[in-house]
């Protein structure tokens, strides 16, 4: 299997205040590359206490560090037409994207899955598939919320899934398996006055089926009637 495995930290729920990020490349079910830096992020960032108590990193740590544009110079070609997986892709995407359009850098061409999914449908006997729990069922060792040791774990997973369900294509085995492959990035949420709307019109229209199945029910049930001369 070929993909690049990726993580971002943030140092706020902005997703805009990523400051760090590491890549993890994977040719042929092998490790070949790895790329971690810390990122500068941009100015007013805040860094909330419980962020800094998760991922460890502070605002002085991240005073020299390059900005997103000068990681990006170096990042780019590890995910531009490649497939990318993360665990939680949601979040990492809307990173990326975020700070992609706060810096006016293009959108790079590459599709992506998500690692929480592939191990749901992999392993669905396990009573967690968070990143630190698929890390001990595979014996893989890391210091969760690292992004670099959390990309090395998520690297691993599609790999051991392969192996497990027997599959040696990662699109063949999302296919499989039902994992959803998106291109990025990912399409906008929709408001969720209009998710309320269209779950409103769907519900509305399997009643309407059933109100009209029943009404041929009754009306095919009344024709039999007739004609077997049963009717009092």
């Amino acid at each position: 299997m070929d993909y690049t495995a990726i993580d971002f930290e943030t140092a706020s729920s902005e997703p805009t205040s990523a400051c760090s990020i590491a890549a993890v490349v994977v040719q042929d079910n092998i490790v070949v590359e790895k790329f971690y830096t810390l990122i500068k992020p941009p100015p007013k960032t805040q860094f909330l206490n419980f962020c800094t108590k998760v991922n460890g990193i502070t605002r002085e740590m991240t005073e020299a560090a390059p900005d997103f544009p000068a990681v990006w110079g170096r990042l780019a070609h590890l995910l531009v037409g490649r497939l990318v997986v993360a665990h939680n892709a949601a979040f990492d995407m809307r990173v990326l994207e975020a700070m992609l359009r706060y810096y006016d850098i293009p959108v790079p061409d590459f599709c992506y899955a998500c690692t929480v999914k592939l191990s749901r449908m992999a392993w669905p006997q396990l009573p967690s598939h968070k990143l630190d729990a698929i890390g001990d069922f595979l014996n893989v060792q890391f210091n969760h919320h690292h992004a670099l040791e959390d990309s090395i774990a998520c690297a691993a997973i599609p790999v051991a899934a392969g192996r497990a369900t027997g599959y040696n294509s990662f699109l063949i085995m999302a296919d499989k398996l039902g994992v959803t492959v998106r291109k990025f990035p990912p399409e906008p949420k929709e408001p969720k006055e209009v998710r309320e709307a269209r779950k409103k019109e769907a519900w509305l229209k399997r009643r309407a089926e059933r109100l009209a199945k029943n009404d041929n029910d009754k009306k095919e049930k009344s024709a039999k009637l007739i004609n077997d001369n049963q009717i009092i």
